[in-house]
């Protein structure tokens, strides 16, 4: 499940709904820099076995939409 806050501060009425949410682990998920961005895009497009120089991953990531999805659809498009 995910949600913008944490289970205890969730506006929920039952009380066994909010337990059963905060049983297992709850990770904060914060938006990737632009380059983490490009070290993922770099890392995705070399696990499929393409070389993208530094240079032309950038100039993907400039002129292309910056969501991850997008993104590896690039990568998709060049098979």
């Amino acid at each position: 499940m995910t949600a913008n806050a944490t289970p205890q501060l969730l506006e929920v009425s039952l009380a066994d709904v909010v337990s059963r949410l905060a049983w297992g682990e709850v990770y904060p998920l914060q938006p990737l820099t632009d380059e983490e961005k490009l070290r993922v895009f770099m890392m995705r497009a070399e696990r499929r076995g393409m070389s993208l120089s530094p240079e032309v991953a950038k100039f993907i990531l400039t002129h292309c939409p910056r969501h991850m999805a997008t993104l590896f659809a690039a990568l998709d498009a060049f098979r």
